[in-house]
């Protein structure tokens, strides 16, 4: 048994988007003005009707505060929402 735990929370967005310039400006701004404790990255897949999904996988250190979920929140509404997922995982279990 691991005597260390470490929360991380994930929170996992899908967004159909068809302005991927609009939409990476958008994310831009978001996690500039994110607090340091949130980490995010971006995957892309084209359709062929100028269609693109994007999955953003955002983590934030420790269990979800207000902070985080005002980021988090902040986050979803950078276009309309496919799908979404937020969990606590701890790390140290999950290595």
């Amino acid at each position: 048994m691991n005597k260390y735990q470490c929360f991380i929370t994930v929170q996992n967005i899908d967004f159909i988007i068809d302005d991927l310039e609009s939409f990476v400006h958008k994310w831009g701004k978001w996690i500039d003005e994110a607090p340091l404790k949130i980490t995010s990255n971006l995957m892309f897949t084209s359709f062929d009707n100028n269609q693109i999904l994007v999955k953003m996988n955002n983590f934030w250190v420790g269990m979800p505060n207000q902070i985080a979920n005002d980021a988090f929140k902040k986050a979803s509404k950078l276009a309309i929402v496919k799908k979404y997922d937020q969990k606590v995982v701890d790390y140290g279990k999950a290595c």
